[in-house]
C-alpha cells in the first residue's frame, strides 16, 4: 500500500495580513494576567526577589513562567488554555519584507480562536527596563522603533510594550514620561498619529499610542498604523 496515496486536500492560498484586531475584552484579560503575574515577581510578595537587580530577559523568563502557570491554574476567569496558548518567547519570525528571517519579539500569546492560523496572528510583547541606566529614549530606540518600522507585529493593528521599572523613585508614568520624550526628541518616525491617551484597563492604567507604519504587507496592501498599549511595571 502506498502511504502516499491520500495526501489530503491541497493547501489555501497564503492568508495575508492584517489580521482581525482582538476584541478588548481578551487585551485586558492578558494585561490583567501580566499585572497579576508581577505582583508575585515583587520584593513584597511571597517570592524574594530582588527584581532592581535582574536583567530584562531574567524577568521576562520568570514573567512568562508565572503566567503559564496562571493559565493552568484559571487563576483568571477567562484566562485560560482553552481560549489562550502558552506565552512563546523569542520566537523567531520574518519581517514585514521577509528579508529579515529572526526577528525576536520579547514573547506573544495567541488568542486560540483568531483566524486564520498563523504565527503573525498573535497579541506580541516588547520588553524593556527603564532606570537610572536604561533611558526612555532606549525604551523608544531599541523596543518601541521596532513596531514601527514592520519588524514586529507587522500583519496586526495593535501590540504592547512592557517596562520594568527599576530603581526609580516616584513610580515613572509611561504618559509623562513619553510626551516628555516626544516634545524633546521630535522625530519623523516614532510620533504619535495621536497625543497619548491613558486608558482604563479594569483597575490597570494603560498608556495608548498611535504610530504610522510605511511598509506595504506581503499582499501588497496599505499597512495602516498600529496601537502600542503601554504597561509599565514598577519595582
Amino acid at each position: 500500500m502506498n502511504m502516499f496515496n491520500n495526501l489530503g486536500l491541497a493547501p489555501s492560498p497564503r492568508l495575508s495580513a492584517p489580521f482581525p484586531a482582538w476584541q478588548q475584552k481578551d487585551i485586558h484579560l492578558v494585561e490583567h494576567a501580566i499585572v497579576l503575574a508581577w505582583q508575585y515577581l515583587r520584593p513584597d510578595a511571597a517570592a524574594t526577589l530582588d527584581l532592581n537587580g535582574q536583567t530584562e530577559v531574567e524577568i521576562s523568563v520568570k514573567l512568562i513562567d508565572i503566567l503559564e502557570r496562571m493559565l493552568n491554574a484559571k487563576s483568571i476567569k477567562g484566562f485560560t488554555g482553552r481560549r489562550f496558548s502558552p506565552p512563546v518567547r523569542g520566537q523567531e519570525l520574518v519581517d514585514v519584507t521577509a528579508e529579515e528571517l529572526e526577528k525576536r519579539p520579547d514573547f506573544s500569546i495567541r488568542l486560540l480562536s483568531s483566524t486564520p492560523y498563523s504565527q503573525h496572528n498573535s497579541l506580541f510583547f516588547e520588553c524593556k527596563r527603564i532606570s537610572p541606566k536604561r533611558s526612555v529614549a532606549d525604551y523608544i530606540n531599541e523596543g518601541l522603533i521596532k513596531f514601527c518600522d514592520q519588524r514586529y507585529a507587522w500583519g496586526m493593528s495593535h501590540a504592547g510594550m512592557l517596562a520594568y521599572v527599576q530603581n526609580l523613585t516616584p513610580a515613572t508614568q509611561a504618559i509623562i514620561e513619553l510626551e516628555k520624550y516626544w516634545v524633546n526628541t521630535p522625530t519623523s518616525f516614532t510620533v504619535p498619529i495621536a497625543d497619548p491617551v491613558v486608558e482604563r484597563s479594569g483597575s490597570i492604567a494603560v498608556t495608548i499610542t498611535k504610530h504610522q507604519r510605511h511598509l506595504p504587507l506581503p499582499s501588497g496592501e496599505v499597512s495602516g498604523g498600529i496601537t502600542l498599549r503601554h504597561l509599565w511595571l514598577s519595582t
